[in-house]
């Protein structure tokens, strides 16, 4: 693998992956909101390319006239808008976060990518008792959960057609660099060093 294009890239997981690709050698191809408050996080090296691009302009035949979005050999999605608090529960937002994973396959298509990777989440399982496994019923409870599990049904459907293999991980509950200070691993990392009650 040569080079990916990656959505999301800012996030702790994306931060993660962009190092990895450095670290190998491949070229990080990021498209990310021009609006982005982190993308000073973005690391400055020759294999890291930026395009700014929010979502809803994947949908265009070329996002940005840009040499730099050209062939790629997979795509990794990882961008997701409404991912805490109340507005996990705002439809038309989950809604439009699982079409725009559908413009992030169609994305892939036109650049040749062979590989389409999403970010799925614990929230398609809903509450399960005992241990989660890949063959365990989803059943979500919130709008996020549904559009994430939505999201990884109909973009597999779209990856057969396309003859792209999918990848979808569903993320359960991390830390690292640049996590967001409201996750469950961090509030209670926070909360042992404060030394409160947990």
């Amino acid at each position: 693998m040569r080079r990916v294009v990656i959505t999301g890239a800012t996030g702790v997981v994306g931060m993660a992956i962009v190092r990895k690709c450095i670290e190998k050698g491949i070229e990080a191809v990021l498209l990310v909101n021009p609006a982005s408050p982190r993308l000073a996080r973005i690391p400055d090296d020759p294999l890291v390319k930026v395009v700014k691009c929010g979502l809803e302009d994947m949908r265009n035949e070329n996002p940005e006239p840009s040499p730099i979005l050209t062939q790629a050999d997979a795509f990794i999605h990882l961008s997701w808008g409404g991912t805490f608090g109340d507005v996990r529960n705002d439809k038309a937002l989950q809604d439009k976060n699982a079409e725009y994973a559908l413009d992030a396959v169609r994305l892939a298509h036109r650049l040749g990518c062979k590989v389409f990777v999403g970010a799925g989440s614990q929230a398609e399982y809903g509450r399960v008792e005992g241990v989660l496994k890949p063959d365990t019923p989803c059943t979500p409870e919130n709008e996020y959960g549904r559009a994430k599990l939505r999201a990884s049904i109909e973009t597999r459907e779209m990856c057969r057609e396309y003859g792209i293999r999918h990848v979808w991980p569903r993320i359960l509950s991390i830390y690292g660099p640049y996590d967001g200070e409201k996750t469950m691993v961090m509030s209670l990392i926070s909360s042992l060093l404060s030394g409160e009650k947990l």
